[in-house]
């Protein structure tokens, strides 16, 4: 509503005044134009005519402004790429699926469930061929699992890959002709838009249900090793592993109720979508996350260990023997200062670095020791095979 106003009040100052065409500079400037209370830019006067940029109204409605060729036409074009909440339903439903499956008692599946052995989640196509992103602990304990469709059509799925630190894993139907859903990108996210969650609330009768809100916050640390998106579109039982997309349709987060606790309302977490990319990347070159090995346990700065913004890097507390860290000269007390040039204040911060190497990488690690600072040069080995 608020885009609306302002672009009805910028329209009425347009009408009213003519846009300047001419450079800023060559205007007698100095009125502050506001629209909403909001201020936007100035306006000047020549020969007692008051006159706005052009660009500065352009902006304002983020439009596209064009000068004609023979520069007697000034265009400004609105691309309005938002729909309504009824289009982006309607657009991400095909995508969206049911699923279904038989579980051990006690699982961690088990609270999705209804209390009959069975339990049930969400998931999203994001290949043609039938392959569908979900939450890991959806189904990690479950046999038999059943994908429906939103048309109501039901297929036998297998586990495909599986991760539990990302809780994401990939399952596959049998089918063809899928309408995959449209990955948006992180950097698009902000707070305060608007978006929607799709999935299966409290039983398969109702899947594909959809509820709205908007981004409530980014980049969220809460039990567990990667960043999370916070938003208060609602949901319960059974949307984990549903979509949260944003107005134009693009899947911005897979929701996990896992991150949820009971009886807290309006605050939903999704694993975000550079988290799921890299997911479905290494489950689709590996059929697993193939992860870096370091060999070190860290500490948090106070700060961070309250989630609070923090100015202190890690500090090493153990090294393993033989690890990559040893042979790098890392050592106890050691203090990790950043890695390839980002600043490392968390241990969420170190996990979220690591997604941008494999085994065998190389990258320069700035720490400070005895209050000197200085550059290692770290080589990774391999998660699975320094965890033996």
């Amino acid at each position: 509503m608020k885009k609306r106003q302002a672009c009805v009040i910028a329209t009425a100052v347009l009408a009213a005044l003519f846009i300047a065409v001419q450079p800023v500079n060559s205007l007698a400037s100095g009125i502050s134009i506001f629209v909403n209370n909001e201020l936007i830019g100035e306006a000047g006067q020549i020969n007692g005519e008051l006159y706005i940029p052009a660009k500065q109204l352009a902006d304002r409605l983020e439009a596209n402004m064009r000068l004609s060729a023979d520069k007697k036409a000034l265009y400004i074009e609105r691309s309005e790429n938002k729909n309504t909440t009824a289009q982006v339903i309607s657009k991400v439903s095909p995508s969206v699926v049911g699923i279904i499956g038989n579980v051990k008692p006690g699982s961690s599946s088990w609270e999705d469930g209804s209390g009959d052995g069975m339990a049930f989640g969400t998931g999203v196509i994001f290949k043609s061929n039938g392959y569908i992103i979900t939450n890991a602990h959806v189904v990690q304990d479950m046999e038999n699992i059943i994908v429906v469709l939103s048309n109501g059509k039901a297929y036998q799925a297998r586990l495909k890959a599986l991760d539990d630190r990302t809780d994401l894993a990939v399952i596959k139907i049998d089918k063809g002709a899928l309408t995959p859903a449209v990955l948006g990108d992180v950097s698009d996210i902000q707070v305060g838009e608007e978006v929607i969650a799709i999935g299966t609330p409290l039983s398969l009768s109702l899947r594909n249900s959809a509820t709205k809100g908007i981004i409530s916050g980014l980049n969220r640390s809460i039990q567990s090793d990667y960043k999370f998106i916070q938003s208060d579109a609602a949901i319960n039982g059974g949307n984990s592993g549903g979509p949260i997309v944003n107005m134009q349709g693009k899947v911005i987060g897979i929701n996990s109720v896992k991150y949820t606790g009971i009886g807290v309302e309006g605050l939903t977490f999704s694993i975000p979508v550079d988290t799921v990319k890299y997911a479905i990347d290494h489950f689709m070159k590996y059929g697993e996350i193939r992860r870096p090995y370091l060999g070190v346990l860290f500490m948090e700065g106070i700060a961070a260990r309250y989630g609070l913004p923090s100015m202190e890097g890690l500090t090493v507390t153990e090294v393993e023997k033989g690890s990559p860290a040893e042979k790098s000269g890392l050592m106890a007390d050691d203090i990790i200062l950043s890695i390839d040039g980002e600043d490392i204040t968390a241990i969420v911060d170190f996990n979220e670095k690591m997604k941008s190497y494999l085994p065998g990488s190389t990258c320069v690690f700035k720490i400070s020791r005895d209050d000197v600072q200085s550059e290692i040069k770290v080589t990774f080995g391999d998660e699975k095979a320094g965890a033996k």
